[in-house]
């Protein structure tokens, strides 16, 4: 992966982190919808296993946005540290 496609899903998750905290905020269902336009009930998350992995699908918004925020936060320290 270049520098430039893991800015932009950093990009991507950071805006994916406002829409949930914004949800949350009003109490309502986030409006997230997948490559066809429809509604998501929670997203899918890929656990990596040495050499092989694991997929949770339909995870709840609450952890998503969790793993988000802390998946994202540590991938942008870890790229400035090594700059």
């Amino acid at each position: 992966m270049d520098i430039a496609t893991a800015w932009r899903e950093i990009e991507v998750a950071g805006e994916m982190l406002e829409t949930l905290k914004k949800a949350r905020k009003e109490q309502a269902v986030p409006d997230i919808r997948d490559a066809f336009g429809r509604l998501r009930g929670g997203l899918q998350l890929g656990v990596p296993s040495g050499s092989n992995g694991h997929r949770l699908y339909d995870v709840p918004w609450s952890l998503a946005e969790t793993v988000i925020e802390r998946t994202s936060h540590t991938t942008a320290l870890a790229f400035r540290r090594s700059r």
